[in-house]
């Protein structure tokens, strides 16, 4: 039974009217056709979560009791789909992304081939799956956005207003389905086949979209994204500089309102960044900062994406330590970087990359200040990081020596209870560290320590800090 509310107007004479419908009436799922609609424009009015809810709690009813071959099913799940993607936008909910896809997936072949509205629900498909990989890390999501993102590009013409959008969405899915797979089953050589098709997207929204137009700022920073991404896997210089040229141009067409500018200010950053990694110009390095603290000013306490703002900020700043030595600097990372990881929750699929990035920059504090405190903070996120990190993730064994060479400074310096076990975890990883711990540290030491011994003047000798990749979610 549809309830109805105090103060709901014509949404709630309908609930009333519908009660009055028997449950076996042959036209209640037109009542509760017309209930949803009610309920709309009632929330249109008053703006009120409870509305969408009502609504979509009508229209699955009416779903369920419209057989699959009535002509009006079709119309019945549109607008369920409709109502879906509003109380998401209302509420945020992942449950509710989920039942647009199944409600969606089920409206599509109900509409004829060259229907508009199809290729439109294609699009939609292609883009929320994206949203839903980023929340539950299912790949299985990202190959049907690919799937639906083409369905919908090829069913839009050239010449159609909308075909930019579509292009730069299915971009999005391709790179994002490459960062899961590493380009396995690629039809290129060097498994860049996925990469060059997002590319190749992103280049054609571009083109497509005059200077002037309000969309052009968010394709070209999609367009230097993709392009990134191309470089780090082919290594061509031609790629990098045409993705921070198309990053600088985003940012200077977005005006100071514009609601996109950190992501293009951030978007520069990584180019600029990467660039300089490659020509170590000090002018370069210093515009990546500023684009990074400028997009993290811009990005409020609680906004979800503010962690992947910090994440790269800080990864920016632990290179200008590298080069500078600067305290105030690998200060700033770490704060950046811990706050990162306190709003990232549990479960979140980024969780792991942050916390290593955080273990590499207290590591650093620790080699410039040999305060005991900070390697006992940087052993316990070590261990939650190998808690967290697949074994059979593409940079596993990257993550593993990084998380190694903080348990062997900690078993070396008897911080924590750091462990022979817990070392030797590492072996494959980091072949031969082992070995050389236990021919550079007394054997009266090869045990677990509860306490920590006081810093001494001499400590072992430890590899170089490896330097973290930026993240992004």
């Amino acid at each position: 039974m549809i309830k109805s509310r105090p103060g709901g107007g014509d949404g709630t004479h309908r609930a009333e009217t519908l009660d009055a419908v028997p449950q076996d009436h042959p036209d209640r799922f037109k009542h509760l056709n017309h209930l949803a609609l009610a309920l709309h424009l009632s929330h249109a009015h008053s703006g009120r979560v409870d509305d969408m809810e009502a609504a979509a709690e009508a229209l699955r009813e009416a779903v369920a009791r419209t057989p699959r071959e009535h002509a009006g099913r079709t119309e019945v799940l549109n607008l369920l789909t409709i109502t879906l993607e509003a109380l998401f936008h209302a509420d945020d909910r992942t449950d509710v992304l989920e039942e647009f896809v199944s409600v969606a997936r089920e409206s599509v072949p109900a509409l004829p081939p060259d229907e508009p509205e199809r290729a439109q629900r294609l699009d939609q498909l292609c883009t929320t799956l994206q949203t839903l990989y980023e929340r539950t890390g299912d790949p299985e999501r990202l190959e049907e956005a690919v799937r639906y993102g083409r369905e919908a590009v090829d069913a839009t013409p050239r010449d159609h207003p909308r075909r930019a959008g579509r292009l730069t969405n299915l971009g999005g899915a391709l790179a994002q389905l490459h960062g899961e797979t590493g380009g396995a089953g690629s039809q290129h050589a060097d498994g860049t086949g996925l990469l060059r098709a997002a590319v190749a997207c992103e280049r054609e929204a571009v083109a497509l979209t005059p200077v002037g137009e309000p969309k052009r700022p968010q394709y070209l920073n999609n367009l230097s994204t993709a392009l990134q991404r191309l470089f780090a896997r082919t290594a061509h210089m031609a790629d990098l500089e045409e993705a921070v040229e198309a990053g600088r141009e985003s940012v200077a067409l977005a005006g100071p309102d514009d609601p996109n500018r950190a992501m293009y200010l951030t978007g520069l950053g990584g180019a600029v960044r990467a660039l300089y990694l490659h020509v170590s110009r000090m002018e370069l390095l210093e515009e990546a900062v500023r684009a990074e603290r400028e997009a993290t000013a811009l990005i409020p306490r609680k906004h979800p994406r503010r962690a992947m703002y910090l994440n790269n900020l800080a990864s920016t700043l632990q290179i200008l330590w590298m080069r500078t030595e600067q305290p105030d600097v690998l200060d700033e990372a770490i704060e950046a970087q811990r706050e990162a990881v306190q709003i990232t929750q549990g479960s979140h699929p980024a969780r792991a990359g942050r916390l290593i990035g955080l273990v590499s920059l207290l590591r650093m504090h620790y080699d410039r200040t040999e305060r005991m405190e900070v390697l006992r903070e940087a052993v316990a996120l070590a261990r939650e990081a190998l808690a967290l990190i697949p074994r059979d993730h593409p940079n596993a064994a990257r993550h593993l020596n990084s998380l190694a060479t903080v348990l062997l400074i900690a078993f070396k310096n008897a911080v924590s209870s750091v462990s022979v076990q817990d070392v030797a975890r590492f072996e494959n990883p980091i072949e031969g560290a082992i070995s050389q711990l236990f021919s550079s540290c007394p054997s009266s030491t090869r045990k677990s320590w509860t306490k920590p011994s006081k810093p001494r003047a001499t400590r072992c000798g430890s590899p170089p800090a490896t330097t973290r990749s930026a993240g992004s979610s």
